[in-house]
């Protein structure tokens, strides 16, 4: 129900997908501090990367990649255009958990992946956002 309402909100459609800052608003309109921000990845240095998935998860706001998988090992390779949520990242052994929702039982589940796969995945091609709470 909660993925119905919020595709709705949204204006989800599987031949024209999910924008980014549609994504960034309507998590907004649910919330009244702790927004969410859109940041090009490419702007982004990988320690900047970590500092904002870290903080937007210390302010209880699941970062989100708006990633290309290739850059995801457990893709093999494979590509596609697809947001994936972070869950946790352990800083002493740089790890993200990311919790992968994609309709496809060969990539669906929990991956810890190396925080560096997870910034590869926002900055291997261009135009890709880390979606975050920084302030």
């Amino acid at each position: 129900d909660k993925q119905d309402t919020l595709a709705a909100a949204l204006g989800t459609t599987s031949s024209s997908g999910t924008g980014v800052f549609e994504i960034r608003n309507v998590l907004n309109s649910y919330l009244s501090y702790y927004r969410y921000s859109a940041y090009l990845a490419s702007t982004l240095t990988e320690y900047l990367f970590k500092l904002y998935v870290h903080t937007s998860l210390g302010f209880d706001r699941a970062p989100i990649l708006h990633a290309y998988t290739s850059a995801l090992s457990y893709y093999g390779g494979n590509g596609y255009y697809h947001y994936v949520p972070i869950a946790s990242h352990t800083n002493s052994t740089d790890v993200m958990v990311i919790y992968d929702p994609i309709n496809n039982a060969n990539y669906y589940g929990i991956h810890s992946v190396p925080a560096a796969e997870a910034y590869g995945a926002v900055t291997c091609i261009s135009g890709r956002y880390l979606i975050a709470c920084w302030d």
